[in-house]
């Protein structure tokens, strides 16, 4: 996480990558005729991280509910799903997320998606058929957590937060995740549990020590030769 920004109160805007999490396709509900199935792509559940730019450890939470979701980018039409994540190549899109096909019920989002009819996608219909593809992980971006503290645990419950895509992947999610390496970061209001105590950063005191030197007045005491 990168701090941008420091608000009144403690608040913070962060940069943050997109993160990922362990989703699972819907037991029985593959279409082979029309290449679609069911996903549960949320339950909300707490899912331990790690802050790659600080090294702290917290808990994320993600609320779902219609306050808390940005769904128009996933109920478009025009939501993909990826390849593991990768969104560098049209051959890394399998298919797209169903129109209008996306719910929430009982805390749990649920959608519809509708694989590709390119040969290169047909195996993949048989293997989720066949039970051997059978993991899926959505990337999402956080627009605003709220953070608490619970018996010394960090928590960070993502307030405002908003699907992009749903991915086939080898290996569930790994929850400490997130995209270490991620090139692109989105901003991200943190609502800090109580005023945030920022340390100085160590070059920018050393910037500021040196401008107060450079302009420091001199005294030059020059002796009378007697």
């Amino acid at each position: 996480m990168l701090k941008i920004d420091q608000e009144a109160a403690g608040n913070t805007v962060a940069m943050f990558p997109a993160m990922y999490r362990e989703a699972a396709i819907v037991a029985g509900s593959l279409d082979e005729k029309q290449r679609t199935f069911d996903v549960l792509w949320t339950a909300g559940a707490e899912v331990p991280r790690v802050d790659w730019y600080t090294g702290q450890r917290y808990i994320e939470v993600l609320e779902v509910s219609d306050n808390a979701l940005r769904l128009d980018r996933l109920q478009s039409g025009r939501a993909p799903v990826l390849d593991s994540h990768s969104r560098y190549s049209l051959d890394n899109v399998m298919g797209v997320v169903e129109k209008g096909s996306v719910r929430i019920e009982n805390g749990q989002g649920h959608a519809k998606v509708r694989l590709s009819a390119r040969d290169d996608i047909a195996g993949i219909v048989s293997d989720i058929r066949d039970g051997i593809i059978a993991n899926i992980s959505p990337g999402y971006v956080t627009h605003a957590y709220r953070e608490e503290m619970k018996e010394n645990q960090l928590y960070r419950i993502a307030t405002d937060w908003e699907p992009m895509e749903i991915s086939f992947v080898p290996v569930g999610a790994d929850p400490d995740a997130g995209r270490r390496n991620a090139a692109q970061t989105y901003p991200c209001k943190v609502i800090r549990a109580e005023p945030a105590i920022v340390a100085p950063d160590p070059a920018a005191l050393a910037r500021m020590r040196m401008r107060q030197f450079s302009i420091e007045p001199k005294i030059i005491v020059i002796s009378n030769p007697s």
